[in-house]
């Protein structure tokens, strides 16, 4: 079992929803494998902070588990890296907070945003439907006063995509599936290496906003089916409440025989190099279906002697003066390693189709590079706990302060604040040195953060406005200013003598920089024919 399937299941395996054979490989494989083994503590870790993070607000728990439910079968991408997996998880695992803060209050206009990316994410499944491309099953199932349609079906050889909506006839709640509730049959193809027992397709399932109160929609997406004519079998066994009651789970069957046509795509071998501020960007293929644009590139990450290239950002794709939207789930990131250090990247960008429009050349252009720089950036800072706080360092000519320290019988609780005013970096890729305590990690709360949009205007950002912003602003540049940092023992430290694991007191001796990240702007485009 080699680590992209091992990664693709760490969520189920954290929720214990595994089959005991699936369990036995995992833990099997995180004894021999220590880049998944640090995957797996830092994942708990995101995943212990958004639970933290949930409850301060004030929603209805049952909506908070759909939303759980829906990040777990969200698109889990096929990396090979640690920060870019994280950063995958983080992603989904904030759009679960930030949708759920926006039921509770709407007080910064996250519903419409929540209405506009639904709008986008489905917008051309609907044209091309419109369009006689696809089919408008409208498929039903009754069960327990539970109306469950697959109103249309649209294939490639990208993906298929079903849109599913579920209504309580009672108009008494709101309904989606549960976790294990929803099974797909299909002539799904699955690589050798991927054992019989983890065959399972692959789906994202998207709740679309809407303003109906008692039905709710689905943008569903999975794998490519591999018969040009071919049945596939939609089983549903259980429902949960979203609003009455959150331990409320429907079991019943709504099942769907659906005839599936699969549409052939076209990928177009571009071959070009764009140089975007000496970094040399690969454009490797584009490729076009009625389900979705697939552009294909990659990277060297170590084409610099003063900084390691971690991504390009805002990339676009352009036709006939039209901007094709950039999907929010989908899409694949790969990376390739030589002696456990990365080496290169090769990224898929899933964009609207450009199917129905036909352009005989796009554009595609370049915002900017994320760096992480390390050479020469190296600083500890000794922490005096007998000296009153605040404390004061300087790090590059900018000022850095730690407000406050408070030390826990488990745990520790750094204040760390760094202003925006003459700041030159980007943010901090920081570390603690503690007393006589070396089995701990730290666990980052941004409580302030300033975006910086591309035409210079800087905003202050919010603990809940962050998702919205960072989707809402042209090219935007996040800046931490003030971090509350958890330094808590690592989870495998449990199981060492007491010697070995150090005191239950974290106590924090020095700060420790060892380097930073930042987004540096450099649009450059390229046009390419497509032949």
């Amino acid at each position: 079992m080699n680590c992209e399937n091992i990664r693709n299941k760490l969520i189920d395996y954290i929720d214990e929803t595994l089959t005991v054979e699936e369990e036995k490989i995992i833990k099997k494989h995180m004894k021999e494998c220590i880049e998944c083994r640090e995957e797996l503590e830092e994942l708990q870790n995101t995943i212990e902070h958004v639970e933290r993070e949930h409850s301060k607000v004030k929603v209805p728990e049952a909506f908070m588990d759909k939303l759980r439910a829906d990040a777990k079968k969200a698109n889990k991408p096929t990396v090979h890296h640690r920060r870019r997996f994280r950063r995958a998880i983080v992603l989904v695992a904030m759009m679960t907070l930030f949708i759920a803060t926006a039921v509770a209050t709407d007080g910064f206009g996250v519903l419409n945003w929540w209405r506009q990316l639904s709008i986008r994410e489905s917008r051309s499944v609907y044209e091309l439907l419109q369009e006689g491309y696809g089919d408008q099953v409208n498929l039903t199932a009754v069960d327990q006063d539970i109306k469950v349609t697959v109103e249309s079906i649209l294939a490639d050889d990208i993906k298929t995509v079903l849109l599913l909506e579920i209504e309580d006839l009672k108009k008494e709640d709101l309904y989606g599936t549960t976790k294990n509730g929803i099974e797909f049959v299909g002539s799904f193809e699955y690589d050798e290496d991927i054992p019989e027992e983890f065959q399972r397709p692959n789906f994202s399932l998207m709740t679309l906003a809407s303003d109906e109160p008692h039905k709710r929609k689905f943008l569903i997406r999975l794998q490519p089916l591999t018969e040009k004519e071919s049945t596939l079998f939609l089983n549903i066994n259980g429902l949960e409440s979203n609003i009455t009651d959150s331990d409320k789970v429907v079991e019943g069957n709504w099942n769907f025989e659906i005839p599936v046509s699969t549409y052939d795509i076209t990928t177009y071998d571009i071959h070009k190099d764009l140089e975007v501020d000496d970094n040399i960007l690969k454009l490797e293929t584009l490729t076009v279906g009625p389900t979705a644009t697939l552009l294909t590139y990659s990277y060297d990450h170590n084409q610099n002697q003063d900084y390691i290239l971690e991504h390009f950002s805002n990339m676009r794709l352009f036709s006939n003066g039209k901007e094709y939207q950039s999907r929010f789930m989908g899409g694949d990131v790969t990376s390739e390693y030589s002696r456990n250090r990365k080496k290169s990247t090769r990224v898929t960008l899933e964009f609207d189709t450009i199917y129905l429009d036909e352009p005989s050349k796009v554009e595609i252009k370049v915002g900017g590079y994320e760096v992480h720089v390390k050479a020469n950036t190296y600083a500890s800072f000794d922490i005096n706990m007998n000296k009153p706080f605040p404390q004061e360092f300087e790090y590059m000519d900018s000022k850095i302060v730690i407000e406050g320290i408070d030390i826990r019988e488990d745990e520790t609780e750094v204040i760390l604040r760094e202003p925006i005013e003459d700041r030159n970096y980007g943010n901090l890729e920081i570390d603690f040195r503690a007393e006589a305590n070396s089995f701990f990690y730290a666990l980052e709360n941004w409580e302030e953060y300033y975006f910086i949009d591309g035409d210079g205007t800087i905003i202050e950002g919010k603990d809940d406005n962050h998702f919205y912003y960072s989707m809402n602003l042209e090219n935007p540049i996040m800046y931490i200013t003030k971090n509350r940092i958890i330094l808590k023992h690592s989870p495998g430290s449990k199981n060492l003598p007491p010697e070995v694991r150090g005191p239950d007191e974290i106590v924090p001796t020095a700060l420790v920089i060892r380097g930073y990240r930042e987004t540096r702007r450099m649009e450059e485009s390229i046009i390419i024919k497509l032949k």
